[in-house]
């Protein structure tokens, strides 16, 4: 019970500061627990009455802090900051290599300049924008729900408390926030990077058919917008839901088949364009190529599988 209350009062407070003021919470409830019935083990009842003489557990958490009133509460604040810092990364390196890529081939080392800089820019305000909208509407919403207050009366009831996630639940951010990097780079490659020019004996070439990738570029950023906004909700609510897993399974297999589309897709890869090359190299490049294209989507099919596996595992284990 008490470890329930900790934990959702710890929801409304900044990481920087949650772990003392849980300890210092935890201490003053001990203290209220031995002032009314002395050192000794305590009944279920007695302890929910201290909690009930602590308080809502969000007011309990403002009491602390010196900002009543925000956009984005100090439950979020930290991890809002840290997703803006992985979005302007991510956008940024991949910017960066598409600017090296466009000065390897043009030799325009201002114009290059120049472009990294507005992409960066115009890029990077889209990205802090979406990411405020999601967190405003997370604080504005999410809170009221968990702890609604009829007028200005503190009412609320244990039932209210949020258990802490189980073990298989909880969200690893680490792994979410490189994703979110791989994707904001990917995202800055395909839409800023594209036609990719290759250089071969002084000669630049293409060989993606950017006419028939063009149809599926729709497809794709929306299939990696959606991933980036998942991961973004994970980072926010910290932990795995049977939605969210439902939510993660249909994107997954949403992006195998794109991949299994754009590997399988003829003509798509086109290598005729490279200067001098003949018949037999171009016959011997496009069987290569085809090959590990297959090699790369059955390992990327399977890396999937598992994926689905473990989360349709989970969803049935909390039924």
């Amino acid at each position: 019970m008490i470890k329930n209350y900790l934990y959702t009062v710890g929801k409304y407070l900044p990481a920087s500061q949650r772990d003392d003021i849980l300890k210092d919470l935890e201490a003053n409830i001990y203290e209220l627990l031995e002032e009314a019935h002395g050192d000794r083990e305590y009944s279920p009842k007695e302890f929910e009455d201290v909690l009930y003489k602590m308080g809502n557990p969000k007011r309990v958490a403002e009491s602390y802090l010196e900002r009543p009133r925000y956009i984005i509460g100090p439950q979020y604040i930290d991890l809002y900051l840290l997703v803006v810092k992985v979005a302007l990364l991510g956008i940024s390196i991949g910017l960066l290599v598409v600017s090296i890529i466009k000065f390897i081939v043009d030799g325009d080392l201002l114009q290059s300049l120049f472009s990294l800089v507005g992409g960066i820019w115009n890029a990077g305000l889209v990205m802090v924008g979406i990411v405020t909208i999601i967190f405003s509407l997370v604080e504005h919403y999410g809170k009221e729900e968990d702890f609604p207050i009829e007028n200005e009366d503190e009412k609320w009831s244990l039932d209210t408390l949020e258990q802490p996630p189980e073990e298989t639940d909880r969200i690893k951010t680490s792994d979410l926030i490189f994703e979110s990097i791989f994707i904001l780079i990917f995202l800055a490659f395909l839409n800023r990077g594209l036609p990719l020019t290759m250089i071969y004996s002084e000669k630049a070439f293409v060989f993606l058919n950017y006419e028939i990738l063009s149809s599926y570029i729709i497809w794709i950023n929306l299939a990696l917008g959606f991933d980036l906004i998942l991961d973004v909700y994970l980072l926010i609510k910290r932990r795995w839901t049977i939605l969210t897993r439902l939510l993660s399974i249909i994107l997954d297999l949403a992006g195998v088949a794109i991949i299994a589309i754009l590997a399988l897709t003829p003509g798509l890869w086109d290598f005729s364009s490279i200067p001098g090359i003949s018949q037999e190299e171009l016959t011997g490049i496009e069987t290569g190529v085809g090959l590990g294209l297959k090699i790369g989507l059955a390992a990327i099919i399977i890396i999937i599988v598992i994926e689905v596996f473990k989360h349709i595992r989970a969803i049935f284990r909390k039924r």
